[in-house]
């Protein structure tokens, strides 16, 4: 999600920092501190402007990630990616729903027809026989789980470099949040580091 790593040498010596952030992205974290609750639009903001959001990040590694395909006032659409087990990662697209000036809601419907997966070992794409029963598998999982989430963001903080930001996820089940489910994602700006990162099992 960074824009820039680098500059010339000559720049980088007599020029301030770089910014990474986009100026929208900049713009709203100037006015917010942390712990505060972030409005649906401005969290549509990063999703449009970022490479990746990274979920628990630790060492380069992520719990799972997503990377927002297409971004409206009133809904969103992307791609999540987390290892499914041992051998395999996969990614699948979601739609979901802006609602209240506030939250990111699923929407109660099967992505499994969007799955698709590589090997964690060399990268290979799964495809035929191997792909079609790793959704059956996946469907059975999406079968059995009946709960869809809303979810809203606090910010924690913005990076020295400013080229990633932080803010912690909420979830809620029926209008109720447990803060044992919270996870703190950091928003990538710039795509080489989002592209380095990989999913934990």
């Amino acid at each position: 999600m960074k824009l820039l790593l680098f500059a010339a040498a000559v720049t980088l010596v007599c020029a301030a920092p770089v910014v990474a952030l986009d100026a929208e992205a900049d713009a709203i974290i100037a006015h917010f501190k942390p712990t505060k609750t972030l409005p649906i639009a401005s969290i549509a903001t990063f999703m449009r402007g970022s490479q990746k959001w990274c979920y628990a990040e630790d060492n380069g590694t992520c719990g799972w990630t997503d990377i927002y395909l297409d971004v409206t006032e009133a809904s969103a659409q992307y791609e999540g990616g987390a290892a499914w087990n041992e051998d395999t990662d996969i990614a699948i697209v979601h739609d979901t729903e802006l609602r209240d000036g506030r939250f990111i809601c699923e929407i109660p419907e099967s992505p499994v027809p969007t799955t698709h997966a590589v090997s964690r070992r060399d990268g290979r794409a799964i495809g035929g026989r191997e792909l079609a029963a790793l959704k059956l598998e996946i469907a059975a999982a999406y079968a059995n789980d009946s709960e869809y989430n809303c979810f809203d963001y606090t910010f924690v903080s913005v990076s020295e470099d400013r080229e990633n930001i932080v803010v912690r996820q909420r979830q809620y089940l029926d209008g109720v949040t447990d803060p044992s489910n919270d996870v703190l994602v950091t928003i990538h700006y710039d795509s080489a580091v989002a592209n380095a990162l990989t999913l934990r099992w």
